[in-house]
């Protein structure tokens, strides 16, 4: 690995064995990982608390790095690679060089997500599809427009916040790119700290309907 790109991975401090997870999935991957710690929601609404969280990252971003010269990229604790090292590495190798050398093209990336409306081919090597609407923040790759959209959401009373996923593919429709197939999933034997044992179920549920929607497309 010639180039490694540094990631953030957001974490409650009460879920060590969460960052023990993310350590452990992408070591030797072209990720660098650096834990970041949640911010927390007095009424336990995670997905407020969620969207705060990615709010503190963009403001960090935008004080350090205001012209976007470095991708912006954002793990959730619940994921896993979709396939082997080796070809994780390459195909992220080729994506995020592709999503470098078209930075403005796109709101934000998404390694993995569901309900997908896909649209066109955006490109054919690496394979990325155009998404009217996509949802999920399992792995995402911020660019501007993104960030601009979260800082937004920021100003929103937060008893009529609704998940950040939803909030960025609202207000950025037509222009989310993903992968095919998957880069990633949440994992599947780790309960969420935002949905309840049912919930999870469905969205596992949901990812595998996105891979065949996506194939379908």
């Amino acid at each position: 690995i010639d180039k490694k790109y540094d990631a953030y991975v957001i974490n409650l401090d009460e879920s060590p064995d969460r960052w023990n997870h993310m350590q452990a999935e992408f070591k030797d991957t072209i990720f660098n990982l650096k834990r970041y710690s949640a911010l927390k929601d007095p009424q336990s609404r995670g997905w407020v608390a969620l969207g705060k969280t990615y709010g503190e990252i963009v403001k960090q971003k935008l004080a350090e790095d205001p012209n976007f010269d470095k991708l912006l990229i954002v793990f959730e604790d619940d994921a896993f690679r979709t396939r082997d090292l080796e070809t994780s590495n390459k195909r992220c190798i080729e994506i995020l060089k592709y999503l470098e050398d078209h930075k403005g093209e796109y709101s934000h990336f998404q390694g993995g997500g569901i309900y997908p409306q896909p649209v066109k081919i955006e490109n054919n090597n690496p394979l990325l599809i155009r998404c009217d609407w996509i949802v999920c923040t399992t792995f995402n790759i911020l660019g501007k427009e993104a960030c601009d959209t979260i800082m937004k959401y920021q100003d929103v009373p937060d008893d009529q916040k609704e998940p950040i996923d939803n909030y960025l593919a609202a207000n950025n429709r037509g222009k989310m790119l993903v992968p095919y197939p998957h880069l990633c999933w949440q994992l599947l034997g780790i309960p969420s700290t935002i949905s309840n044992a049912d919930q999870k179920t469905t969205l596992n549920e949901a990812f595998r309907n996105a891979h065949k929607d996506l194939t379908t497309f």
